[in-house]
């Protein structure tokens, strides 16, 4: 395949009443064993995701993405943690994270310029985001919150209650898909936000792939993130297959990033011209890029 081309309250903000209490998120360290790794907290970032143990990954062989493969490079704001990536209407659809620092934003794609911008009160933690014709919606990471958004104005207005930790979120055109750190994406309604399916994500072995994260709709097929790790896998939305990985290592070399935890992560794709774009947390640019078969 070639792709070429804040008001911790709802209702004191105006939104429907949701019956929630906001949870203190503390991270958890596990030390059990080297093999387990460990999650900590980072405080430049505001307690984001480090050192986590290694996901499975997809079995057959990665596919190099390079500079050769890179379209073109626009700005990107250096201290966005980015968890989510769309295109909309011409414009970068941007979800940001850390405790403090989470947003959702309207980017300006040729020149980085944030045009619209919504913060998150600040014991909130924003995940993945994605649009759809009710609005777009903002997963939160622990909180067990999500968000829906007025794309025109970015301003919040539904919340709803949610039974999982937030990590990636898509829209296919129908449903979107949700992701929770695990190997399990989750089939919702757009509207209700009620589960409707789930798939296992696999490989060609049966190995489980963990800890998808940021993930886009291309045609027909869902790409993701894999947490901590430098490629993209290509995943079968009927049987969780993942069918292949690209390995972007050499453009996590390019940026140079000066923290492990600013990790690739942020996939948005453009139905309309074929344009897929990708970058990461804390990144200096979005990279336009072709997949090479």
């Amino acid at each position: 395949m070639t792709l070429n081309k804040s008001n911790p309250d709802p209702s004191r903000a105006g939104l429907p009443a949701v019956d929630w209490r906001a949870l203190t998120v503390l991270t958890a360290i596990l030390l059990i064993g080297p093999a387990c790794g460990r999650v900590q907290s980072d405080r430049q970032t505001g307690g984001q995701r480090l050192s986590a143990p290694a996901p499975q990954a997809a079995s057959t062989a990665s596919i190099p993405v390079g500079p050769e493969h890179v379209l073109a490079r626009l700005p990107h704001d250096p201290e966005a943690s980015t968890q989510g990536l769309q295109f909309w209407n011409g414009h970068f659809i941007e979800s940001t994270g850390g405790y403090g620092t989470s947003s959702l934003r309207l980017v300006e794609p040729e020149s980085g310029r944030v045009l619209q911008r919504e913060d998150l009160p600040r014991h909130l933690f924003g995940e993945g985001c994605a649009w759809t014709p009710a609005g777009i919606y903002q997963l939160t990471w622990r909180n067990r919150m999500v968000y829906l958004y007025d794309p025109e104005t970015l301003q919040r207005i539904a919340a709803f209650r949610y039974p999982r930790e937030g990590w990636g979120l898509l829209y296919d055109g129908e449903f979107l898909w949700a992701g929770d750190g695990s190997h399990r994406l989750y089939r919702l309604h757009p509207e209700t936000l009620r589960t409707e399916g789930e798939i296992e994500v696999r490989t060609r072995d049966g190995r489980p792939v963990e800890r998808l994260n940021e993930m886009a709709w291309v045609e027909g097929r869902i790409l993701a993130n894999v947490f901590m790790e430098n490629h993209i896998v290509e995943i079968d939305p009927d049987s969780g297959l993942a069918r292949r990985k690209w390995d972007l290592s050499r453009l996590v070399e390019e940026e140079r990033p000066s923290d492990p935890e600013h990790v690739l992560n942020g996939i948005a794709y453009d139905p309309e011209t074929g344009r897929l774009w990708i970058t990461g947390k804390r990144w200096r640019q979005v990279y336009q890029v072709e997949l090479p078969d």
